[in-house]
């Protein structure tokens, strides 16, 4: 086949087409990367996302140094959307107002002058109000800038440059909190306390088969601007610096203040992203809480949950206010108790578990490393990137200062050769009919370089005054000095790397400031409602509703239900237990049977309980101990097992336990100790046994293939068993398939494909 010799030049010829799936994955993996590396994820060598790096560079431009006036916002916001970051000038202010909060940043980069916003939660003023200038400390990153250390490439349209990276002086990607969102990746990095960085960089620097642990000597922890308490034991914080991902919990600190009356709680430092007004706002729900949408106001509306949360608040806590205001710390929060006979540490436990006084920290150390690829980095893969980036930045200055050394001594070798006949060298100057024929001259009579002969050229009457050779003999020993020293730190690594160390200690020595975040391991605050032990008898239909009869031994018959619905499940606990509920979408919800309404009544709707989602339905409710193990699948013919603790949580929305992708959640299964087998059978007849062993375990997610199913079909049933107990399984019409039986015949490997059943065995979905 060939192309059409006669088809419009605009189109291409058949063979230069590609398939649109693959054009659409190309480009869109293309925009994805970009999205990364150009906008949402820090580069490990300078900390800094591009929007940072052009506010910096511009500033620097500017000569917004930290000794200069500040200058209006909007005029630096002009510069960098002009010439480096053609986007919307929102984005780029309110990317410099991040750079100058003291409360979101360890060690800010701007000094602003102004309203730049507050940790309550205001907003900074508009950029034509305020101003900036850069802090001493952002001479970390800019200091080096115009010393040959790194590249510049051109800006958008190539009338300007920029740099490619800073040529950060310490490791400045773990100074100061880092958040980012992009395409399938995000980057949660906790700031860090500038000495404590530094001095493991050097340990590193001096040992570069330092381990992990060695460099968390130095650095025991996150150290954030807004202090607070890291409650985490060692053993997770250390796992969560070797894969560069996992969770903080972090709480507040706080102290007890006599008055006459009693005494009251000052809450004075908070968990980072935490506002005072939040926590308030916070106390306020819980001690007033506000009926679903839709319902009037009264406790009447109020959930059974609202409603005891509001009695425990009121209960424990009389009164709480901001105090922060002039002249006292930025976090004030005064807690005042209900009682003086409380204990404080008990209320705060309290409060800690139903406030954002204590608050989860999400770590993941997500960088742009040297390669220039986006990757998920553990602190000794960060430190490692970065020294070896600070090395070449400190070999290229090195030999940018040698360059210039060299230059410098080679002019002056040029004005010692002519300095003792300097009255020839002007007379031979005056008898030249042009500049050439003179420099012709000098080289010759001389044996000067094209360059030195320039020079000479150049020097004004003035400059004869100082030309001499007391004068050019200093400077040439005290630069020759100097290139030797540099000689010898490009010939000799270790010299090389002993300098770095000793510019890091001096750094740090110079900005580092005490750390403010404490380490102190504690169990997080849990709060637990006590409640009555009473046995119940909870009833769920079929359309939803629940309810909650007293006692055991229910007789099921007498039960009423609305019209078309019947009866689901009836399960017997009591009331300090808690029933576990799964969805058809594979939600998991956790419901205390003690908040689950009684009387004659048929109940209430699961979704007033629970927030369910539009087209869900309550597929099994059941009861078990946290180590109980479950087989869960779905029609799509996935599953795994999993321990009835993942399932469990306390969040009203419920907890993703099964990946159903396009189809629904089957009823779990509870497998028992001696369980070994697992039936599975599909819509279309197909029956597998397969050794239950073979089934992963897993927390959540899709899960293995347990049957083959071709497009269209569905798993129906799913039942597990021990090969011990071989009782009848299927039944249909005039026909028993016992369990011996399904055993002989059926049993393949995991994700087979399976036999056909009889034809008179029929397999209804559970």
């Amino acid at each position: 086949m060939s192309a059409d010799t006669n088809a419009p030049t605009h189109i291409l010829p058949w063979r230069d087409y590609i398939p649109a799936d693959e054009g659409m994955s190309r480009w869109y993996l293309s925009y994805a990367v970009s999205t990364l590396i150009m906008r949402a994820i820090p580069d490990v060598r300078d900390g800094l996302k591009p929007v940072h790096r052009r506010i910096l560079y511009a500033m620097h431009q500017l000569s917004l140094g930290p000794k200069s006036p500040h200058k209006k916002a909007a005029r630096v916001v002009g510069d960098v959307i002009g010439k480096y970051h053609p986007h919307g000038d929102a984005s780029v202010y309110e990317a410099m107002v991040l750079l100058t909060q003291d409360f979101n940043m360890r060690h800010p980069l701007l000094d602003g002058q102004g309203n730049w916003g507050s940790i309550d939660g205001d907003p900074a003023a508009a950029m034509r109000y305020t101003e900036c200038r850069l802090t001493e400390i952002s001479q970390l990153l800019l200091s080096e800038l115009d010393l040959g250390t790194v590249d510049f490439r051109p800006n958008y349209d190539g009338n300007d440059s920029e740099p490619v990276s800073m040529p950060s002086r310490v490791p400045t990607i773990l100074m100061n909190d880092q958040m980012g969102i992009a395409v399938g990746m995000a980057s949660d990095i906790p700031g860090h306390n500038l000495k404590e960085v530094c001095a493991a960089a050097e340990t590193l620097l001096l040992d570069p088969k330092a381990t992990l642990q060695d460099l968390l000597k130095h650095v025991p922890g996150p150290d954030f601007a807004t202090g607070g308490q890291i409650i985490t034991p060692r053993a997770e914080i250390d796992e969560i610096y070797r894969t560069g991902r996992g969770m903080l919990t972090v709480r507040s600190r706080w102290e007890v203040k006599k008055d006459p009356e009693g005494w009251r709680i000052v809450v004075f430092e908070l968990p980072p992203k935490i506002s005072p007004e939040k926590v308030l706002g916070e106390f306020e729900e819980l001690s007033n809480p506000t009926p679903k949408k839709g319902k009037k106001p009264g406790d009447s509306q109020l959930t059974p949950d609202q409603k005891s949360m509001k009695a425990e608040m009121l209960g424990r806590v009389s009164a709480v206010n901001n105090a922060a205001g002039q002249g006292t710390p930025p976090v004030q929060i005064e807690i005042y108790p209900k009682s003086r006979r409380q204990n404080p540490e008990e209320l705060m436990g309290y409060l800690c578990s139903v406030t954002s006084l204590e608050s989860r920290v999400k770590v993941n150390q997500c960088v742009v490393s040297l390669d220039g690829f986006p990757r998920q980095m553990g602190m000794l893969e960060i430190l490692r990137d970065w020294c070896a980036y600070r090395t070449e930045t400190v070999v290229r200055r090195t030999q940018s200062r040698l360059d210039k050394v060299d230059a410098r001594i080679h002019i002056l070798e040029g004005f010692a050769k002519v300095l003792l006949d300097i009255d020839e060298v002007i007379r031979m100057i005056r008898a030249s009919d042009s500049d050439s024929e003179a420099k012709a001259k000098l080289m010759s009579r001389w044996t000067l370089s094209e360059i030195q002969a320039d020079k000479v050229l150049d020097m004004r009457l003035r400059q004869l005054t100082r030309l001499d050779s007391i004068a050019i003999d200093k400077e040439l020993g005290t630069l020759g000095d100097e290139r030797r020293e540099l000689l010898k730190m490009l010939s000799d690594k270790k010299t090389l790397i002993r300098r770095i160390a000793a510019e890091l200690r001096a750094d740090a020595a110079k900005f580092g400031t005490p750390r403010r975040t404490v380490i102190e391991e504690a169990a997080p605050a849990v709060f637990e409602e006590t409640v009555s032990d009473d046995p119940v008898t909870l009833v769920l239909s079929r359309k939803g509703w629940l309810r909650s009869r007293q006692g055991h031994g229910l007789e099921a018959s007498g039960l009423g239900f609305k019209d078309g619905d019947a009866l689901h499940t009836t399960l017997e606990t009591t009331t300090a237990r808690s029933v576990v509920l799964m969805d058809s979408q594979g939600r998991a919800y956790t419901i205390s049977a003690g908040a689950i309404p009684g009387g004659r009544g048929d109940g209430v709707p699961v979704a007033s309980l629970i927030d369910l989602p539009p087209g869900a339905r309550i597929v099994a409710a059941f009861l078990g101990n946290e180590k109980d193990r479950l087989l869960l699948s779905s029609t799509i013919g996935y599953g795994f097992v999993t321990e009835v603790g993942n399932l469990m949580g306390r969040v009203k929305a419920g907890k993703a336990i099964v990946n159903v992708k396009d189809g629904e959640m089957l009823p779990p299964i509870h497998l028992g100790p001696k369980d070994d087998r697992v039936f599975a059978a599909s819509g279309a007849g197909y029956a597998l046994v397969f050794p239950l062993s073979e089934v992963l375990e897993y927390p959540k997610g899709q899960g293995c293939k347990l049957i083959a199913l071709k497009p269209g079909e569905e798993l129906l049933r799913l039942v597990a068993w021990s090969k011990e107990v071989l009782l009848p399984a299927v039944r249909g019409n005039g026909v028993t398939m016992t369990r011996a039986q399904l055993e002989e015949e059926y049993l393949r490997s995991r994700g087979a494909r399976g036999r056909l059943l009889p034809k008179n065995v029929a397999v209804n979905r559970l």
